[in-house]
Parts: C-alpha cells; structure tokens; sequence
C-alpha cells in the first residue's frame, strides 16, 4: 500500500467506508473513531473465535456528496485533512 484508505476509497466513487470490528476491542473502536467513523449498529453473534460466537460493532465513514447530503451531525462525519 502506497497511498492511505481513505484516498484508495475516494478514488474508487464509493460514497461511504465501512468496517466492523470486535465488540471487545476497545483499542480499535478508538482508532475507527479518532479516523472520522461513527458506530451504525452491532451484529449479534456475527463470527466465531476461540470457540464462542462474537459480537462487532458495524462502522461507517460517510464520503464525498454522501457528506453534504446526510443529515448526521457534523461531528459524526469525517472532516478534510
């Protein structure tokens, strides 16, 4: 990877980036918060691990005209760097 997600993204036309990330990690919850994402829901039991069915937190980033046209608060929407 040369180029950050978010411009790979961006070039490919998509209008929103979306992740889930185990419940339990609190580390990378942080860190999809910290990149602009906002939590849109949870999958109950959505994979297994270690044997036991895992919950994940649903992420998104809006993008591009998907940002002018939601109506989210603006602090829930990734700011241009």
């Amino acid at each position: 990877m040369t180029e950050p997600p978010d411009l790979r993204v961006r070039r490919a036309s998509r209008s929103d980036a979306g992740a889930v990330v185990a419940i339990y990690n609190e580390a990378s919850l942080r860190l999809v918060r910290r990149c602009g994402f906002r939590e849109v829901g949870v999958y109950r039991s959505h994979g297994r691990l270690e044997g036991e069915w895992r919950d994940v937190v649903l992420v998104e980033l809006l993008l591009g005209e998907a940002v002018r046209s939601a109506h989210v608060p603006r602090s829930a929407v990734a700011q241009p760097r």
